[in-house]
């Protein structure tokens, strides 16, 4: 028991055993000494409450500063993290440059090599049709663009793999190559999760290449993403799209078990 209760209590009992044989003065004195040691004790909770209080404002004070290193420290890790991403989407964009440009390159040196035609003696470049024997320059750049597009999207650049497609597309929007270059961009941008850009860029396949052999693909892929925004009745149209224009196609089993999946008797 602290020191000053035992005082207290000491006082008390003196008081209780005096009270009946002590004279008025000596339970005055007492009483006025048991006040006294009341008052210092109720002065003494009351700075033990106060250095608490002030200890608790101290501690709420370091933790609000902790805190507020801390998201400063939070801020600074994303600032950077979003920095680095930025910095390796230039480094890919530039690492898909560099294979266009080598490709390219590399094409030309092709070209440069090639014997001059007898049926061409001026030794222009150009396409001399199915009997001419020459390919021509733009052929050979586009089957060189594609396939450094290619290699950017096996390897699983994807911002590389999109600015090569895209840049094909540009230079040769009219190449045999040109619907599978849409689709594989198409790809890209579900890959990014950028699904509704995906189903416009996978429609311009069956739009501007109706006869394309990725057509039937082009449009089952079409069906799975309006079935992943919601949009059943849309997926529905193309999933039996597939099934009645490509019976005999790759996907069109696919296509059925969707319907299937949907709700819809497959044809």
């Amino acid at each position: 028991m602290p020191s000053t209760a035992k005082r207290t209590l000491v006082l008390l009992a003196a008081v209780l055993s005096v009270s009946s044989c002590a004279t008025k003065r000596d339970v005055r004195d007492l009483q006025a000494e048991l006040t006294t040691e009341l008052r210092r004790i109720a002065a003494a909770q009351d700075s033990l409450r106060v250095f608490i209080m002030e200890q608790s404002l101290q501690t709420q004070d370091t933790l609000r500063n902790a805190s507020r290193e801390l998201v400063d420290i939070r801020g600074d890790v994303l600032n950077q993290l979003t920095r680095i991403g930025n910095k390796l989407d230039q480094i890919g964009e530039l690492a898909g440059q560099n294979s266009l440009n080598i490709a390219s390159l590399r094409d030309q040196m092709q070209t440069a090599r090639r014997p001059v035609s007898s049926s061409n003696p001026s030794g222009d470049e150009g396409d001399f049709g199915a009997g001419g024997g020459v390919m021509s320059e733009g052929s050979g750049a586009a089957d060189a663009s594609y396939n450094a597009a290619m290699r950017q999207y096996n390897r699983g650049s994807l911002t590389a793999a999109r600015a090569a497609f895209q840049q094909f597309l540009l230079s040769h929007p009219s190449s045999d190559l040109a619907p599978q270059a849409h689709y594989y961009l198409a790809d890209v941008m579900v890959q990014s999760e950028e699904l509704e850009p995906a189903i416009e860029e996978f429609s311009k396949v069956f739009e501007l290449f109706p006869s394309a052999t990725v057509v039937p693909d082009a449009l089952y892929r079409v069906g799975l993403l309006h079935m992943e925004l919601g949009n059943e009745n849309d997926a529905e149209a193309f999933f039996e799209r597939v099934v009645n224009t490509y019976p005999d196609s790759r996907v069109a089993e696919f296509a059925r078990a969707r319907l299937g999946e949907i709700g819809s008797p497959a044809p």
